[in-house]
């Protein structure tokens, strides 16, 4: 499966906490205070980076007309909750043009508006204000949510979260985070049998929970198959 089907029909279907499990030292994890602004939303894709300055909005625009079909748009605006960043109007430009989501370090506005559109969007938070057009920059390394986003990483975000990968990672992690997606399958089947999570070995596993550490604190995991 190449990179552009694993985006489209591949990560949608996981969890962001089973992409961090499956990537480990290879997968960053933005601040968690830029959320999704409903719990439905769920996007992946190569990140397409804009640098702003706080309090502007002119530069995301230009980048809905420059970055590729399917891309991330990634905006730097400094964590700056003074103003709404990006609103509507350009949520609408942005998935007519083919944009499969916005993540912003900044706050935004016209929320309900971009809900009802079914447009992906992680922010801060909402701010009615407006701003002012002073031009950032496009396509550069900037930082995002406390860590480095570089052109082209892969961005994976839902409701619990954004994680980022080099596009060199994509197919193990997505294997590895299927192969974890499975197991928890079956660890559901064994809870609803009457197995408890310390009796089932490939969870501890998973956590790296040690069995003996286990019954040495007194906790039975004797019906363990």
């Amino acid at each position: 499966m190449d990179i552009a089907k694993l985006l489209i029909s591949g990560f949608p279907t996981l969890s962001t906490g089973n992409v961090a499990d499956a990537g480990g030292d290879d997968v960053k994890i933005m601040d968690a205070g830029i959320k999704a602004l409903h719990y439905s939303m769920k996007a992946a894709g190569p990140a397409y980076t804009v640098e702003i300055p706080p309090g502007s909005n002119l530069s995301p625009p230009e980048a809905f007309t420059l970055a590729p079909v399917g891309s991330i748009l990634v905006i730097n605006a400094h964590g700056d909750m003074s103003s709404g960043h990006f609103g509507d109007l350009m949520a609408l430009a942005a998935q007519i043009h083919g944009i499969a989501g916005i993540v912003i370090d900044g706050t935004i506005r016209d929320i309900y508006d971009i809900i009802n559109f079914k447009f992906p969007v992680f922010a801060r938070g909402g701010c009615p204000r407006g701003n002012h057009a002073q031009k950032g920059t496009v396509n550069q390394p900037i930082q995002c949510g406390g860590i480095q986003v570089n052109p082209g990483d892969i961005i994976f975000a839902d409701v619990t979260g954004i994680v980022t990968f080099h596009p060199s990672k994509s197919q193990v992690i997505y294997n590895q985070a299927a192969c974890i997606a499975n197991s928890e399958l079956g660890f559901v089947q064994k809870l609803n049998e009457g197995k408890t999570l310390m009796q089932i070995p490939d969870f501890l596993k998973l956590h790296h929970i040690n069995s003996d550490e286990l019954k040495r604190d007194g906790i039975n995991i004797d019906s363990a198959e």
